[in-house]
């Protein structure tokens, strides 16, 4: 997939990407996340789910291959930032990624499994508040705490009937779930490579994904409650 289709993607969710496998551990406050992303110039759809001192992205992606490239999405448009042989980030090394907000990450491994990325910090505890854009908008999410469950039941996503929740398979492709008036429909990545889920879609560990929210107003806020 090159570049150009994933700056598309906003509006047209037509990029393929996504794909994420985490693991997780954890010592009394401090996190240990890792996340596996894919060779060959494919894309990862995840997020950073621990607070560190800084959230830069130096910090973040300190081992990356060189050229490795993360996405950001601002103000409407694709942002990147590539890893060059110095370490550094195209001069970008400060500028912060905070933990619920979903980016790609564009490998550039050469080998056959891709590398896998540790995020290290804090585990975030407590009450922590979200905001996406409403009416139609598309946001890129992920659930602040570092850990897995249905968006709704039980990371308490306030979805209202008509919003989308937009997950990627890598082989089958862009999944989307609806909320209806008392349940789900259409189907969402499951974790495992073309085999999709049904019901309300279960977000893992760094995942994330984008909603498109139906609700009034310009802006939805999404309450995040961790007290391990």
């Amino acid at each position: 997939m090159k570049a150009k289709t994933l700056l598309i993607a906003a509006a047209t969710l037509a990029v393929g990407v996504i794909s994420s496998q985490a693991q997780v551990y954890s010592q009394n406050i401090v996190g240990y996340v890792n996340t596996t992303a894919l060779p060959n110039g494919q894309f990862v759809f995840v997020q950073n789910p621990v607070q560190n001192t800084t959230n830069d992205l130096y910090t973040l992606f300190p081992n990356v291959p060189t050229n490795t490239k993360i996405w950001e999405f601002v103000s409407g448009n694709w942002q990147a930032y590539t890893k060059r042989n110095t370490g550094l980030f195209s001069g970008y090394d400060n500028h912060e990624i905070k933990p619920g907000q979903g980016f790609f990450v564009q490998s550039a491994s050469t080998d056959t499994v891709g590398f896998t990325n540790t995020f290290v910090g804090n585990v975030i505890t407590g009450t922590n508040v979200l905001t996406y854009l409403t009416g139609g908008g598309f946001t890129p999410l992920a659930n602040l705490a570092p850990v897995a469950g249905r968006i709704q039941t039980d990371l308490g996503l306030p979805a209202v009937n008509g919003d989308k929740i937009w997950t990627y398979d890598p082989v089958l492709g862009w999944e989307t779930a609806t909320r209806r008036t008392s349940s789900w429909s259409g189907a969402w990545y499951s974790g495992t490579n073309g085999v999709a889920g049904s019901g309300e879609p279960v977000i893992q560990v760094g995942q994330a994904f984008f909603i498109q929210s139906a609700a009034t107003g310009s802006v939805g806020s999404w309450t995040n409650v961790f007290n391990p």
